[in-house]
């Protein structure tokens, strides 16, 4: 199987890097969580086009730490990293990457996958209403008064989607994503609500 028809096949975000460092396949699941067109990415080095950052600062660069582990033969663990959505905003992901060589060369192949926040923070409420009595979950304050859907919508917001988007997404009705997005500001006690 070649590199384009396996990044095109996957059913989550996937783009294919060269061994010229440029991006050689963009798929449509990765220019909806992306935000970026794959007419305006392929050819583009990587680098540029994702702007991956971790915990430490930038991650992605000429230099690419996944290509040399790579063509090292060394193993490329699943990580996490900020990366730039066509929104200008940043956005968290999950980065699991496939080593795989064809005529052309070497590949990296990237399954990109949106960190859900609200699905981690109920997670955590799980995990956390089973511990003892005597002990704290170590949930931060602010997610105890929100609902799972409340969670979702904060997601959907900050990952730069208008209230028409995320009603859409959410199959819920404009009316009420702005109803939830009321009773999260209102929990929250900020003093601004997003157009």
């Amino acid at each position: 199987m070649k590199v384009v028809d396996m990044v095109m096949g996957t059913g989550i975000a996937a783009f294919s890097r060269g061994p010229a460092g440029t991006i050689t396949a963009w798929n449509d699941v990765a220019e909806e969580v992306l935000g970026l067109p794959a007419a305006q990415v392929v050819g583009r080095p990587c680098h540029y086009v994702v702007e991956g950052r971790d915990d430490l600062g930038a991650y992605c660069c000429e230099r690419c730490p996944s290509w040399r582990a790579a063509v090292s033969g060394k193993p490329i663990h699943p990580y996490q990293m900020q990366v730039r959505h066509g929104l200008g905003r940043r956005i968290g992901v999950t980065v699991m990457i496939l080593v795989v060589t064809e005529d052309g060369g070497t590949s990296l192949v990237h399954l990109v996958e949106p960190i859900d926040a609200a699905k981690v923070v109920f997670s955590l409420r799980e995990e956390s209403s089973s511990l003892a009595p005597d002990r704290e979950p170590s949930l931060p304050p602010w997610t105890r008064d929100l609902t799972f859907r409340e969670l979702e919508i904060i997601h959907e917001l900050a990952v730069g989607h208008d209230c028409g988007m995320i009603a859409s997404r959410l199959m819920e009705s404009t009316a009420r994503v702005w109803d939830q997005i009321s009773s999260c500001v209102k929990k929250l006690e900020t003093r601004a609500r997003p157009v």
